[in-house]
This record gives structure tokens, sequence and C-alpha cells, in this order.
């Protein structure tokens, strides 16, 4: 159902489109999984073996949502707007050409600074660099800048600013003061190669472009993590980052019932936002105790180090008690059943070891929101061949830095939560001051003043130390792949099972490319982004050997698929700029 939230109303035009010659009511601004998610539909595509798929991570990661939409080919639906007349189906399998796929133009484009994402730490960098007077390009898939922290209500939706939440109006300003300063600025475009020569290959709704530069900021944010159930394909089981969008950027609720499980507090936030929208939260399964006496101290440290974050939390949790809406400690959904959708989840308690009881309490629902944390997108720094090590704590890869959050190549930075998981205001900090120290390496002047820089530090000491008690409070058995039976899909893109990977494994495979290439787990078309974490350790757990920043899937060209059209632009050039290929990055 279409909902508005404070501060938000809609005076949209409305259009139509056809999805399987059905025709279907949206709104100017809607983007094809925000219409279909109105109208209840959930199931997009169907896989090779025939079973449904539909919106996923919703932040165009997992490829889950591709639609065939005429004149253009394959798309993603939570990253495609809605035209009026577009004719839209569920995408075919096999090798058919796309009919009236768009055909791409080239371009080159130099710039002093490039600053690849458009989530706090990217706008806080491109502010900086701005303010500097650097020659600066900021670029981001999203058609608006914002990020998943600071998603904004889709255009031409009209806002009442005094009336928006504080997420709201924070980003909306942030995001104001940067375009009043004028910098460069290419949204829905999706930076998928990088080349020698400082140059990276980005292409956009109809043009691919050469961007050479002389300084990096990589500021590409997290996606979600998932944990592997019986049914998490399941159309209407989805990331609760995609939920959130679809509500806060589209207006969206995507259902009539929702049961929201993981571990951590974007979770409780989801169901408090979605309540607050007239939507019914028939429960919540959080795998760790934040509220118990071992959290006591930690809870108590968040409000001395983000007061009004703590306050927001004790919010969330005293609105869904007032609503009746159960809340399970220590407990996570196990199973999700359904005739080609959700219709059901199994809830069972977790033991310190993250291994489920035996006992289950079956809850009817239509969407099932999951997640688990997030992880680093860092596929642009290990392509460049930046160093990492692997955070055993987190389970994730963590570049290496300098103080100004330069990596190994000395005209890269890599800030926000690409970088390890610190938050938003984390990122905010550590954004602006790689943006000074870019901005200083680009004029030889020092530009900002040092208490301006200490300050930035101050609050990037403070944000996280607070996400150091929040994740302690938080703290949740491991769950990988316990949760997951024989026959549960690992590797969502290419369908490959818990049982495929396990005999692979048995089979003596030493390395997580060794297995790649037995089962396929990994080269569909996300990249591994939502199995490699899982095959990682079931590699490590066999063999021993321990996970490094070569335990992974190796980012491969092109980092996201894009059009056949798109490289065709590029070889079309009589210089062709794609060779020679950078070296140094893995292969496996």
């Amino acid at each position: 159902m279409r909902t508005n939230l404070p501060g938000i109303s809609d005076q949209r035009r409305m259009i139509s489109f056809t999805f399987e010659d059905r025709s279907i009511k949206a709104f100017e601004g809607d983007t094809i999984a925000a219409a279909m998610s109105a109208e209840e539909i959930v199931t997009l595509r169907k896989e090779p073996k025939g079973t449904p798929r539909g919106v996923y991570c919703g932040m165009g990661v997992c490829q889950d949502c591709i639609v065939d939409v005429e004149g253009v080919g394959k798309a993603r639906a939570c990253m495609t707007k809605v035209a009026d007349g577009m004719v839209v189906g569920r995408s075919r399998q096999g090798r058919q050409p796309v009919v009236g796929q768009a055909r791409f133009e080239s371009d080159e484009r130099s710039v002093d600074t490039l600053v690849v994402g458009g989530g706090p730490a990217g706008i806080a960098a491109a502010t900086a660099l701005a303010v500097a007077g650097v020659d600066t390009l900021l670029i981001d898939e999203r058609h608006q800048l914002g990020g998943q922290y600071f998603k904004q209500p889709a255009e031409p939706f009209t806002i009442n600013v005094a009336n928006l939440d504080r997420q709201f109006r924070s980003g909306r300003e942030k995001i104001a003061r940067l375009m009043a300063l004028g910098p460069g600025v290419m949204l829905g475009t999706t930076l998928w190669g990088t080349f020698s020569g400082n140059r990276v290959a980005v292409s956009s709704a109809s043009k691919t472009t050469i961007i050479t530069y002389k300084r990096l900021i990589i500021a590409t944010g997290a996606y979600e993590r998932s944990i592997p159930i019986s049914g998490w394909t399941l159309p209407g089981s989805m990331t609760t980052g995609a939920v959130q969008t679809l509500l806060r950027s589209s207006q969206i609720v995507p259902g009539k019932r929702f049961f929201v499980t993981g571990n951590g507090p974007l979770n409780l936030q989801v169901a408090y936002e979605l309540v607050k929208a007239g939507a019914r939260v028939v429960g919540v399964a959080e795998a760790g105790h934040p509220i118990s006496p071992r959290s006591v101290f930690d809870v108590a440290a968040l409000a001395r180090y983000a007061p009004d974050l703590a306050v927001d939390g004790l919010r969330y949790l005293s609105l869904l008690t007032a609503k009746g809406v159960p809340i399970h400690f220590g407990q996570a959904v196990v199973a999700a059943e359904g005739n080609d959708r959700v219709e059901r989840v199994h809830l069972a308690k977790i033991d310190e070891n993250g291994k489920p009881h035996a006992d289950v309490k079956v809850v009817s629902t239509d969407i099932l929101c999951a997640g688990y944390g997030f992880n680093p997108s860092n596929e642009i720094a290990r392509a460049l061949g930046c160093e990492h090590t692997f955070d055993h704590d987190r389970s994730v890869l963590v570049p290496v830095r300098d103080d100004s959050f330069r990596s190994s190549l000395s005209d890269v930075w890599i800030v926000g939560d690409c970088a390890g998981l610190g938050g938003a205001r984390a990122a905010m900090a550590s954004g602006a001051i790689a943006g000074i120290a870019a901005a200083r390496g680009a004029t030889g002047q020092v530009g900002h003043a040092e208490s301006e820089l200490r300050a930035e530090r101050t609050k990037y000491v403070r944000a996280t130390r607070f996400q150091e008690r929040l994740w302690r409070a938080y703290h949740a058995p491991a769950l990988g792949t316990k949760l997951a039976g024989d026959q549960t899909l690992i590797c969502r893109c290419e369908s490959v099972s818990l049982g495929d990977l396990e005999q692979a494994c048995r089979s003596g495979v030493q390395t997580i490319g060794a297995v790649k290439r037995l089962t396929r787990a990994g080269m569909g078309p996300c990249q591994g982004r939502f199995c490699s974490h899982n095959v990682a350790q079931m590699v490590h757990e066999r063999t021993g050997a321990p996970i490094t920043e070569f335990s992974l899937f190796a980012p491969r060209l092109p980092f996201k698929p894009q059009p056949i059209s798109a490289f065709e632009a590029l070889a079309n050039r009589r210089d062709d700029p794609l060779y020679p290929l950078e070296k140094g990055a893995p292969v496996d």
C-alpha cells in the first residue's frame, strides 16, 4: 500500500506501464520495484530451475529483481525508474538476444579528485573538497544523493522540511550544502571497472565514460549481510534495508504483515517505522540480548557517546511494546515457507554457539525482513590492489590506512562503511578528514583550519566508541550457515546448496577459487557478495587455512553486470582506453 511519512505529501503525476500485459498504475519517481510492490506483485522473474524471485536487497547488489524492459534490455527493478508507457516483463532465461537494447555512446572526462559514493562519507568528502575549490566529481548509482542512511524521498514528492524526521532533515541539509558549492555530480552512474593510468569506466543510462583522476576517494558504503535459511529466496523475503528503502524513499508499505529478524539496531528502527506507517508487524526476532544484565554498562555508555541515538533506541522499543509487537531476544527465523512467496516463518531460540533449538513457533506473515549487520562494498579498493587485512571479530576485510584514511596506494582514500563498518557518523567524519587531506594534496595549501580537522577527528573517535559499545550490547553468536540444511541455497545466483558446497569441500579442495570452479558458487551476477563469506568460512573450517584478503572471491570486471552496448561503445573507439589492465588484484 502507499503511505505518506510526516513531512511528505504525494502530488505527483500518475502514469502507467505494463507488466506481463497487465496495466500497472504508478507515479512519477517510482522505481519499477516500488510500483510493483504497491500493487503487491512480488514475483519479478524465475531463475533457471523455475523458482520465483523478487526484490531482495533493494539496492542493486543482489540482481534478483532483474526484469526485461522494452527498448532498454535487462534492468534492476529496484534501481530503474518507471516511465509512462514502459513495457516490462519477467526476465527470460537463456541466450536469446534482448530486443531493442539501448545503444551507448562513449565519452571521456578528467578530474582532479573523483569521489565514488553519494552517502554520508562521500557527501562529507566532496563537501570538504569543494570548500577548498578542488575540481571534484561525485558519482553514485542512485538517482539521488544520500546513500542508504540519508535516503531521501524520491522526486518529485512535495516536502515540508519542518515535519520531516531528523534523519531526513540532516541528509537534506548536507546534500543542499554540497550542491550549493557546485561540484560535479553524476547520478544513476555505475563504476564497473578500474584500469591503469588512474582511469575508471562508468556507465549511466546510455553512455559509458572513461574518467581519469589524480586522486580517488572511495565511499561505496556497505550492503546487508544475509544468513541463509530454507526459503530465503522466496519473493517476500527481503533485507531489512530493502523494506526501509521502499518505505522511506518511495512511501510504499510492501505488504500487510511483517516479521523482522536479524541482529542489530536497524531492525528495531524499521519495525518502528513500519508501525508508525500503519503496517502490522507480527514480530521482531533479535539474535542477541541487548536488553539484559550483561549489556547494562554498554547501554549506559551509548547514552554518553551519542545520547540522541540512545534515546531513539528506547523510543523504538517503547512504541513496539506499546503496540503489542512481540519482541523475541535470543531468537531468529530459521525457515520461511509459502507457495511461490513467503506465507509463514519458523521462529526458534538460538544457543550460545548459534545452533537453533528444535522447538519452533510458526508465524504467518507476508514479508520477512532480515538483516544481520553489513558487509563492506570493497570491490573497487580490492581491484585497485589496496592492501586489506581480515578482522576476525567482525568477519570483514578492512583496508590498511593512515590517519587521514589514505590507503596503501598514495592517491586513494577509503572512507565510510566500505572500510569496515562504523556507522553514519564515523563515515561522515572519515569522509571529511579524507576530503581535507586530498584537498591539501591538490592545492598544496592548508585550506581548512586545523581546528576543523581536530573537530572531525574527535567526532570520529566518539562515533567509533559508540559503535564498539553498540555491537558489544548486540553481541550474538556467529550464525554463518548454521541455520541452513543440505538443500538450503547458499549461493542465490547459481542456486548452489549447502550440500553442494560440502561435497566440494569433501573432495579435497583447498581454496575458495577451487570451490568456485567446482560448484559455480560466486559466478553469478552478484559476484559472490551474498555467499563469499560463508564459502570462505567453510573452506577455513575444513582446511585450517587462515582467512586473509585473498580468501574471498576476487572482484572481476565488470563489478556489476552491464549491457553489451556499454562495452561496445568503447570497443568502437580508435584509441581503446581499457588496456593494459591494472595488475596486482587477486584472480580467483
